[in-house]
């Protein structure tokens, strides 16, 4: 009986022991575990907003960066976003807008990648050289432009090359019938219109770049009259931003033209 006892005893102690050994296991693994889980959620606490799994990426403000435009570009962007298309923006003008070691448009391309994200925007640039108005539009090149139906029309009307060639009167003239022939091969084309360069003294150049704006204001089109941010016209400083023979910005005119545009497409 003793011995029957002694071992039940030892059964009953070897079983204690065991059943011991495996619940100290199992609430080890579960703390270690717990932990583990406790460290993972205070780790995503101390991450920024973007970068916790699952969170959205930042994205522009499209409201603020449009802030400047008409309500006709506003839903051409807004649209454009939704159905993940791109903008293309056809830049038309003269040699100006290619000279330099990075031209405008290359600038301004750039300049709207950054505020609103690359693919958003295509910006194709066509230079007509020292063209004036009344030829470029007789030009196969020009059609080339209208027939692949851009978004958005920048047109500089060639008002440099005019210059002491052809009256202001023709050049609106040509101007009028440019809108026509686009709008005709798109209906919702968005036009827009600016000055050439800016040059020292301009005389019977500014005038002619006056006429443009008001005609611009009366017809109700978008002027980008990125002069304003150029030295004043009667400020021999103007030179420092332009070519030598007066045909074009050189680099540092080309980021004061770029800046404005970039600064009038993206709210500021």
């Amino acid at each position: 009986m003793k011995k029957s006892l002694y071992i039940t005893t030892i059964i009953l102690s070897i079983t204690t022991i065991i059943f011991g050994h495996f619940h100290w296991n199992s609430k080890i693994n579960n703390t270690i575990a717990n932990a583990k889980e406790n460290a993972e959620q205070v780790s995503e606490k101390d991450q920024p907003a973007n970068d916790v799994k699952g969170s959205n990426e930042s994205k522009p403000d499209i409201k603020e960066l449009t802030k400047n435009l008409s309500e006709e570009t506003k839903d051409l962007i807004s649209d454009a976003i939704e159905s993940g298309e791109a903008i293309d923006i056809a830049v038309v003008g003269s040699e100006a807008q290619g000279m330099g070691e990075t031209p405008w448009p290359v600038l301004l391309q750039s300049g709207l990648d950054e505020a609103y994200g690359e693919g958003l925007f295509n910006i194709n640039s066509y230079d007509f050289g020292d063209e004036t108005s009344i030829n470029v539009i007789k030009l196969e090149k020009m059609t080339e432009i209208i027939e692949s139906q851009p978004d958005i029309v920048l047109l500089e009307p060639f008002i440099m090359n005019d210059n002491g060639e052809v009256g202001v009167n023709d050049t609106i003239d040509a101007i009028k019938i440019l809108e026509r022939r686009f709008t005709e091969s798109n209906e919702d084309i968005i036009f827009m219109l600016q000055p050439s360069h800016p040059i020292f003294e301009p005389q019977v150049y500014a005038i002619q770049v006056n006429g443009i704006k008001e005609f611009a204001e009366d017809e109700g089109i978008t002027y980008l009259h990125h002069w304003d941010d150029w030295p004043d016209v009667s400020d021999e400083d103007v030179k420092d931003f332009i070519q030598e023979d007066l045909s074009g910005p050189n680099d540092r005119g080309n980021k004061i033209w770029a800046e404005y545009l970039i600064n009038y497409f993206t709210g500021k």
